[in-house]
């Protein structure tokens, strides 16, 4: 991806996380990022390609970053807290309709996000279960790859407006449940210990 794409897609992905997406037009593109239509179509093709670039580069990101995390050396409980932060940052900024217009008007980009739920997402949990196992912070009678698959399933809850509608909750506290949910739900005593002890006021009901 060259550098003028890649500044260009972060951008617009910036309209689309303000905005939503059905109701941005490639016109709206255009104005805000102050180029022409020409300029735009030189990268794209329409507006799904679009769309599905600005994921396909925001999913490519995620993954270097979670990929960074599990050679950093950090312990598991670690990890997640990290990712926690990560996911918390992103969804405070989402626009409530995205999940939604996904799903309804762009089902390609949409089956890319539970690809990489399934594939990536899933196994990146496994892996950080096993290391706990592996540190005495979770437990060993649990099926890992199981765990894992629960635990991605609530991604889209957490993210999704829609699903919890009526409740006085924002996106990023539902994720922050989730994540408490996942972590004490499979900690051992020391995990919990360890857990409490790392409390900070990015954390502090962990």
């Amino acid at each position: 991806m060259n550098e003028k794409l890649d500044h260009l897609l972060k951008q617009a992905g910036e309209i689309f996380m303000r905005y939503g997406l059905k109701s941005v037009t490639m016109d709206d593109v255009c104005r805000e990022l102050g180029i022409s239509k020409k300029t735009l179509y030189q990268y794209v093709s329409d507006k799904n390609d679009l769309i599905a670039k600005v994921l396909d580069q925001d999913i490519q990101e995620d993954e270097k970053v979670i990929c960074a995390l599990q050679t950093s050396g950090l312990s598991a409980i670690d990890e997640l807290l990290h990712i926690q932060k990560m996911v918390t940052e992103k969804v405070q900024h989402m626009h409530s309709s995205i999940i939604y217009d996904l799903k309804k008007y762009y089902p390609e980009s949409w089956g890319r996000i539970i690809r990489h739920r399934n594939e990536f997402i899933v196994g990146c949990i496994e892996q950080n279960i096993i290391k706990g196992q592996q540190e005495g912070v979770f437990r060993t009678d649990i099926h890992s790859a199981l765990i894992a698959k629960i635990y991605a399933s609530r991604i889209e809850v957490s993210i999704d407006p829609s699903l919890y509608s009526g409740l006085k909750i924002t996106p990023a506290e539902v994720y922050a449940e989730a994540m408490r949910y996942h972590i004490r739900g499979i900690a051992t005593e020391k995990g919990l210990k360890y857990l409490e002890s790392t409390q900070n006021k990015t954390n502090p009901e962990l």
